[in-house]
């Protein structure tokens, strides 16, 4: 990602990403028939709502660490990601694809609605994950929801044009 302080992100844009990428997940997963929610999108690997529980979670320690000054799992920071992921994934086993699906949708709306109502200067102050860099609040968000889209859209994509379709 870009140096935040060479680019700072606004608030405006923030919201303005925020929903053009809600929107093309939505789209996407508009493709995915309900029943195969819990399908392995690879051979061994992981489900959309194994990668929805994934992003859920950074979402949702995005939001508590921003809005609430302080992150839900202190114990899970500090270690390597690959192990975070793996307990996230372990968790997400026991969950309905259906209600993993519309815990994500309502906090991305509870992240964006937050958002949508604070303060841009507070907004810009920086905030950090334990053991990370701090970076605005607004970073913050962009890393952890439509940044973090980014990185995983290609593996959704190419499960649809594959497997996901039937």
């Amino acid at each position: 990602m870009d140096s935040e302080a060479e680019h700072p992100i606004t608030k405006a844009e923030v919201l303005r990403i925020l929903r053009a990428e809600q929107g093309q997940w939505e789209q996407l997963i508009a493709l995915v028939p309900t029943e195969h929610l819990e399908q392995p999108m690879t051979p061994g690997g992981w489900s959309l709502r194994d990668l929805l529980a994934h992003l859920l979670w950074y979402a949702a320690e995005g939001l508590a660490l921003c809005r609430d000054g302080a992150v839900r799992y202190p114990e899970m920071w500090g270690r390597p990601y690959d192990a975070i992921n793996a307990d996230i994934w372990r968790e997400a086993q026991t969950a309905a694809g259906v209600d993993v699906l519309d815990a994500w949708r309502a906090t991305i709306q509870e992240i964006y609605d937050w958002v949508a109502v604070s303060d841009e200067a507070w907004l810009a102050e920086a905030v950090a994950f334990p053991g990370e860099k701090p970076v605005s609040r607004l970073r913050q968000v962009e890393i952890n929801t439509f940044g973090h889209y980014r990185e995983h859209v290609d593996d959704l994509r190419a499960w649809l044009e594959g497997e996901g379709k039937q």
